[in-house]
């Protein structure tokens, strides 16, 4: 594939380069050699294979943005923060319900005393100095006090599963990156209030591979294979640089457009080292 770089008019968020592409399509697809090769030139995007944007799943006030614009971050990094103080709080009241150990022991020491008291009965019954009346009262105090047990367990159980609860929502006003990318637009500011009608806080690209979408004639098309290899030079400069790499074709559309009668075909381009231009801010 041979692209020469053409300028763009874009947004920051767009972050990708128009270009013009020649490509050079391995098909492979029998032992024809006059097959092997073939030559299509045509014009392209050339773009992020992923970009993102991050959007916080409640509303609420940004209290922290913790990064800028073209910062490279890594997955799960904190982005930024919404407004947590009233949650801070309500997760400090569950932790300490959670911790609360008081009810369970008091329900245990009981229980054992129970126990105690129906083992006295019985030895007494057994010397007949206790009645059948009295080992029955006994039992039933035994499993009155084993049910107590139980109900302070889960209520031990309702209040750590409030304070996961809590814990989670506190998490989710923390808001991470997905992927390990790029930062190219901050959409709010710090201050501003984040709504379920205008979420996005952020948004993040993945440099590391990049992809070039073109329309091809029915006509190419129908000589093309998903996974087949491109090999593409990309000219910037007018010319003046050339970047040589290889791509993936990942999709190639089942329907023409109806109208140009064309194709709409994805190639993937790895850019781990980041050497192939993706457009740049502006």
């Amino acid at each position: 594939m041979r692209c020469s770089l053409a300028p763009v008019t874009r947004s920051v968020a767009e972050y990708l380069a128009f270009v013009i592409v020649m490509v050079v399509l391995n098909l492979g697809l029998s032992g024809d050699a006059s097959s092997a090769n073939r030559t299509i030139e045509t014009e392209c995007f050339l773009e992020p294979h992923r970009q993102i944007q991050v959007a916080a799943p409640e509303m609420g006030v940004l209290t922290e943005i913790l990064v800028a614009e073209g910062e490279a971050v890594e997955a799960r990094q904190m982005l930024a923060r919404l407004d947590d103080r009233v949650l801070e709080k309500s997760l400090d009241v569950a932790r300490s319900a959670k911790n609360a150990s008081g009810s369970l022991r008091a329900a245990l020491s009981e229980l054992e005393t129970r126990r105690n008291q129906l083992e006295r009965y019985r030895t007494l019954h057994r010397n007949n100095n206790a009645t059948d009346r009295e080992i029955e009262r006994a039992t039933t105090a035994v499993a009155v006090a084993d049910a107590k047990v139980q109900i302070v367990r889960d209520e031990l159980e309702v209040r750590r599963t409030e304070y996961e609860r809590t814990k989670a929502q506190l998490e989710k006003r923390q808001i991470r990156s997905p992927i390990r990318g790029t930062i190219v637009e901050v959409q709010k500011d710090v201050g501003e209030f984040v709504s379920p009608t205008e979420p996005v806080i952020l948004t993040i690209v993945d440099l590391t591979q990049l992809k070039a979408i073109f329309s091809l004639p029915r006509s190419r098309a129908n000589h093309l294979r998903v996974g087949q290899i491109a090999s593409l030079t990309i000219s910037e400069n007018q010319g003046e640089k050339e970047i040589v790499c290889e791509g993936i074709i990942d999709f190639i559309s089942p329907t023409a457009d109806p109208q140009s009668g064309t194709v709409r075909v994805k190639v993937r381009i790895a850019n781990r080292d980041g050497k192939i231009p993706c457009g740049v801010l502006c």
